[in-house]
């Protein structure tokens, strides 16, 4: 089965990019709220990213700001490969790369977690 890697990752403090290994790319505004992008297949399989710009979690005594992804399988349970990594060209931020079945479709559901 032929697959794509899509790479999502926030940019800035209000913007949320994918990139696929096939050659589409968006970004899309996420200005003062989360973003939320579902991946989905041909035969309907599904998955969810999270993105969201704010104070950082994991340093307490920190108040800088950083990007939180997180990825949910809201409907169903598709075995595709998640990897949490690097942002491409940028050290230190947070990116995740999902492997889908070839067609897998992006969409950008905006801040509301559809």
């Amino acid at each position: 089965m032929s697959t794509t890697d899509f790479t999502i990752y926030g940019a800035s403090d209000d913007l949320i990019e994918i990139e696929a290994s096939d050659g589409r790319a968006d970004e899309y505004d996420c200005y003062d709220e989360r973003g939320h992008i579902s991946l989905t297949s041909p035969d309907g399989d599904r998955l969810d990213v999270f993105l969201s710009y704010g104070p950082s979690v994991m340093r307490h005594a920190d108040t800088s700001m950083e990007w939180t992804i997180a990825v949910a399988a809201l409907h169903g349970y598709p075995s595709w490969p998640v990897r949490f990594t690097e942002r491409p060209d940028r050290e230190g931020d947070p990116a995740v790369i999902i492997t889908a079945p070839e067609g897998t479709t992006f969409k950008y559901l905006g801040g509301e977690g559809k």
